[in-house]
């Protein structure tokens, strides 16, 4: 069993009672969990805890005004997914919840297949190349770039 000493309260314990900190050397923080929720039980009381605190708070005006303007409208049209690629995505989906289509292994080395479209088109939906994760993400890096199947 791994064990660690607090640099707080200068006990020796086991590693699971530090909360895990990938900056640290072994990956965990240097005072145990129980003394770093004693400072931060303090730290709350003091005055900058408190505008710390307020701050957090804040936060979901803040969030819901920055959605609101026209930054925030913009930055949020880049993550809104394609409605024409989403239709494909659940007509296959669709397909095979009701036996449609059967998920087919991928088609160059035999694992578990995922839908692959070469065209999003209406009429070309349901015509699906079958590949693992491996071979559709490189298919992908491949074409990068390219907007030859939308």
């Amino acid at each position: 069993m791994l064990t660690k000493n607090c640099r707080w309260c200068h006990e020796t314990k086991p590693l699971e009672l530090f909360d895990k900190h990938k900056q640290m050397s072994d990956g965990h923080l240097n005072r145990c969990k129980t003394c770093r929720q004693k400072w931060q039980s303090e730290y709350r009381k003091t005055p900058s805890g408190i505008e710390k605190r307020k701050k957090e708070k804040q936060y979901p005006e803040n969030k819901k005004r920055y959605k609101q303007s026209e930054k925030g409208k913009e930055a949020a049209k880049k993550y809104k997914p394609d409605p024409v690629r989403q239709s494909a995505k659940n007509a296959v989906k669709y397909s095979l919840k009701k036996g449609h289509l059967l998920r087919q292994p991928c088609f160059v080395c035999g694992e578990k297949g995922l839908a692959h479209h070469s065209s999003y088109a209406k009429d070309m939906q349901l015509l699906v190349t079958w590949l693992c994760v491996h071979h559709h993400n490189q298919l992908h890096n491949e074409h990068k770039g390219y907007k030859s199947w939308i």
